[in-house]
């Protein structure tokens, strides 16, 4: 076409012809040599982390790098949450194929092949790393809300060693038994079901879901900067911070999840209100008995089963990053705590439905997304045992959940809901959706558990109600509506107004913290279990934990022997038995020893004890200490024990042997089988 004849816009510029055969560049041209160069920086940082040694470094490099390849959220807070979630997501899916090859999740290929699928997503994408550092004044509220339930949290763990803060948490039991399963996959290099033959030779707990343990192993190599896996009371001490640190990613993500369903009625001030309240029940109230009790899996679930109601309820702006999500969060959920996931996937499919008109217009990504959540199968397929009506009645140690505050906090929500557009938002649909799940699965579990056993609720039942407790929390958010526009002293219309509330708020939390009115009452401190948090009150005395630690450096793996602590009295033995084996890994021969040991158990003689003895497929060290401490009884349907409760110090007769004396007699009968340790040398 003659140059006087190329079509032009008004402003003169040339206009796009059909038959304009001008060749234009390719979306990868010009991005080659850029993407080449990454490559290469994303192996050699962490060659250059593991030479020197600071290869834990590289875990918020990571972290930070996507968030800032994410566009779906506002802000800076929306990124990093979306990031972790998504990177535990991938993290479970990627364990998979590493476990099956046996590949050792060592930090410079762990990290290297991040970054390598990171410079890909930023050349397929055409983005550069972006983090919206300027927040919106919810999202401050939100950051000032996480910071303060990580300082209340933190204060007793930082101030202890690691018998103190091992005794925080040794009322759950339940902490052995997952560190347990942690310790098994450092040493199988991954999942301990994809190594079943191996596996049971090491762990009782095979099956269970385990990507929040393959996680917890994997960040302990970048920790150490170590391509292999030691174990021992280092590992256990490991477990502790990491089952601290899953709470507090869990309260974060409950917060941000109730600012992200309110919308943008959630202004600063209002979130000063909501958040503060729901700050308080967090660490006051319910939620924090999960931690204390150590269900590091469960906080996982919930925390993953709060972003799900959040980015449902209010999607992603980006499409692909919502299917993306949402697809990583099942699989999240279901391998860590699939009880939930009953009530995540029919939520999930109820939204698809309804998104259908917006999602059909990715159908490749839809179906990629469909074939990664149904990697979510796995953990329930692998767990036969588990998923059985018998399971469901098992007893264990969680902390009822207090109905009247559940109630009560399912009314306000319930009330804010009402005071909007109600059912008419698509995003309290949703909430509502997740609530009536959630509560139908509570109720089932608790009706099944009183037809079977005549108890109202039991160990599952309460965990079904935790969910609950997370919705209603996230459903606070609805309050902001109920809140008027509550002028302020400053000129400025957010911040003079934050700064009013702040005193309401900062009343609320005290209150709730003075009086423990937003949980069960704590059984060592006239209060809720946060304020014996608080003052050092919770756990256990540090002589039992202290004898675990002890005899797993003195005696590491066991050194061919099931450690059994009779040291002191009956309830530092229990635990100090229950974690040696865990720490020593003999729990999967010695398990029955801490059951024996159990001092609300059955009372137990001297005939009991060496039967015990002689049933145990290992030979017995039995460490020994305090001289007067003794748990036999010369009668057991007519035991003369001390006057006391549950947790009284001695639980034998006055008249039966001592811990001291039985050890030595069962040591003299049976030299072979008995090696006695005395804590004084």
């Amino acid at each position: 076409m003659p140059a006087a004849q190329v079509p032009t816009t008004a402003a003169g510029q040339r206009r796009p012809d059909s038959m304009d055969l001008v060749v234009r560049p390719r979306w990868w041209t010009g991005r080659v040599p850029i993407a080449g160069a990454l490559l290469a920086v994303a192996w050699l940082l962490p060659l250059l982390t593991h030479l020197a040694g600071v290869d834990a470094l590289l875990v918020p490099v990571m972290l930070v790098v996507l968030a800032g390849l994410l566009r779906g959220g506002r802000g800076g807070v929306d990124q990093l949450l979306l990031a972790s979630v998504l990177l535990f997501g991938a993290f479970c899916v990627v364990g998979l194929a590493t476990s099956a090859l046996s590949i050792a999740p060592a930090p410079v290929p762990v990290a290297g092949t991040v970054f390598t699928a990171l410079v890909g997503l930023g050349v397929a994408t055409g983005r550069r790393p972006r983090i919206e550092l300027r927040l919106r004044p919810a999202d401050l509220v939100v950051t000032g809300a996480a910071v303060l339930i990580a300082a209340l949290t933190l204060r007793q763990f930082i101030k202890r060693d690691e018998v103190g803060r091992l005794a925080l948490l040794a009322p759950g039991e339940d902490l052995a038994r997952h560190f347990e399963l942690f310790d098994t996959i450092g040493r199988l290099d991954g999942y301990a079901f994809v190594h079943p033959a191996r596996a049971v030779q090491l762990t009782v707990g095979t099956h269970y879901p385990q990507g929040l343990h393959f996680l917890y192993m994997v960040l302990d190599r970048f920790w150490r900067s170590s391509d292999g896996w030691v174990g021992g009371p280092a590992a256990m001490d490991w477990m502790v911070w990491c089952h601290v640190a899953t709470y507090l990613w869990f309260a974060a993500a409950v917060l941000w999840a109730v600012r992200r369903v309110a919308g943008p009625a959630m202004t600063a001030p209002r979130a000063v209100v909501v958040l503060g309240a729901a700050t308080a029940y967090l660490f006051f109230g319910d939620p924090i008995t999960i931690m204390l009790r150590g269900f590091p899996n469960e906080l996982a679930g919930l925390g993953l089963a709060a972003v799900l109601l959040a980015v449902l309820a209010r999607p992603l702006h980006r499409t692909v990053e919502q299917i993306a999500t949402v697809a990583l969060l099942l699989v999240g959920i279901s391998f860590t705590y699939y009880l939930f996931l009953p009530v995540a996937g029919l939520v999930v499919l109820g939204w698809a439905v309804t998104a259908r008109a917006r999602l059909l217009r990715h159908r490749v990504v839809v179906a990629v997304g469909v074939l990664v959540a149904s990697v979510a199968a796995v953990p329930v397929l692998v767990n036969p045992e588990a998923n059985s009506g018998s399971q469901l009645v098992l007893l264990g140690t969680a902390i009822p959940v207090s109905g009247s505050v559940l109630l009560v906090t399912l009314m306000l929500a319930v009330a804010g809901i009402g005071s909007g557009p109600g059912l008419r938002s698509p995003a309290w649909r949703i909430w509502a959706g997740f609530a009536a799940g959630s509560l139908a699965v509570a109720f089932g579990l608790s009706g099944y558990q009183y037809q079977q056993t005549g108890h109202l609720s039991s160990y599952y039942g309460e965990k079904a109600y935790h969910l609950v407790v997370v919705v209603a929390v996230i459903g606070l958010g609805g309050l902001v509506r109920l809140l008027p526009a509550v002028p302020g002293p400053g000129p400025g219309p957010g911040p003079g107004r934050l700064r009013s509330l702040v005193p309401t708020a900062a009343l609320l939390v005290a209150s709730f913290a003075a009086f423990g009115v937003v949980g069960p009452a704590s059984s060592s401190v006239g209060g809720s279990y946060g304020m014996g948090l608080l003052r050092g009150r919770e756990g256990v005395r540090d002589d039992g934990p202290a004898v675990a630690y002890r005899a797993s450096r003195a005696y590491p793996d066991g050194a061919g022997r099931i450690t059994v602590d009779l040291s002191h009295g009956a309830w530092a033995n229990f635990y100090g038995t229950l974690y040696g084996l865990a720490i020593q890994r003999t729990y999967i021969h010695g398990s029955s020893w801490y059951a024996f040991l159990y001092p609300d158990g059955e009372p137990k003689t001297l005939a009991d004890l060496e039967r015990q003895l002689l049933a145990t497929d290992r030979p017995v060290r039995l460490v020994i200490g305090d001289p007067s401490a003794r748990f036999l009884v010369l009668d057991p349907d007519g035991p003369r024990r001390p006057a006391g409760g549950a947790g009284r110090d001695d639980t034998g007769d006055e008249g039966a042997l001592t811990n001291v004396a039985a050890a030595r007699y069962l040591a003299a009968k049976y030299p072979d089988r008995v090696e006695v340790v005395s804590l004084g040398g």
